[in-house]
């Protein structure tokens, strides 16, 4: 029969083929060891450390200490100990605010819708955009009332740019001679679409209307 030799020493596998063959003395040499374990692989050296773009040194750590505790301090202001912070008071309302202040405020009531406007050449004119009186402040309301009682033209009338033109203000009233709409007129060209940003602010050309009218009758 076969006979199984993993694991056996050299020695073993010569004495037990000497007695297969008859010339052996009757015993099989045991003397050789087991065969040993596989011996557990070397311990890796650890890799060295990957070494930093660019070295952080103590200068840059103080620095961003400080950036943090100067926005920590833009954003919550110191108190004096024992001392907390005055409660915000109430915003103060002008009587100069319009509908998006307060509304309780006496406001100027004015007689009949005002229109932005142009005129042609011909001097017909024409309302473009509502002007509305809940949006205007107290100041700009007195000055719309003023220029209702105040048609007419009236010349060098400046824009942002400085160009000047003649503005009309025209009164429309119905069958009982009551004011029904009010139109600020301008040359057709200054609200295009190429022009109109040189447009000035609704304060300054009312501020302007009213001086001139102050100043000067106004243009038949």
């Amino acid at each position: 029969m076969g006979v199984k030799q993993s694991g056996l020493s050299a020695t073993e596998r010569r004495s037990m083929l000497a007695e297969a063959l008859g010339d052996g003395d009757g015993e099989v040499d045991e003397t050789s060891t087991a065969p040993s374990a596989p011996s557990a692989p070397p311990a890796s050296t650890p890799a060295p450390p990957v070494a930093a773009a660019f070295p952080v040194t103590a200068d840059m750590v103080a620095f961003a200490t400080a950036l943090g505790q100067s926005i920590v301090a833009g954003l919550q202001p110191a108190q004096p100990q024992g001392q907390t912070r005055d409660p915000i008071p109430e915003v103060a309302v002008s009587p100069d605010t319009g509908i998006y202040g307060n509304n309780d405020q006496p406001r100027t009531q004015l007689p009949c819708p005002y229109y932005m406007g142009i005129y042609d050449d011909e001097g017909r004119v024409t309302e473009a955009f509502e002007i509305f009186a809940d949006t205007c402040k107290e100041s700009e309301r007195v000055e719309l009332l003023k220029l209702a009682a105040r048609p007419g033209v009236y010349p060098r009338i400046e824009r942002a740019d400085g160009a000047s033109a003649s503005w009309r203000i025209v009164v429309r009233r119905d069958e009982n001679n009551l004011p029904v709409k009010v139109i600020i007129a301008v040359p057709s060209p200054w609200l295009g679409r190429d022009q109109f940003q040189q447009m000035p602010t609704q304060p300054n050309f009312l501020r302007q209307l009213v001086e001139a009218s102050e100043k000067q009758k106004p243009v038949a």
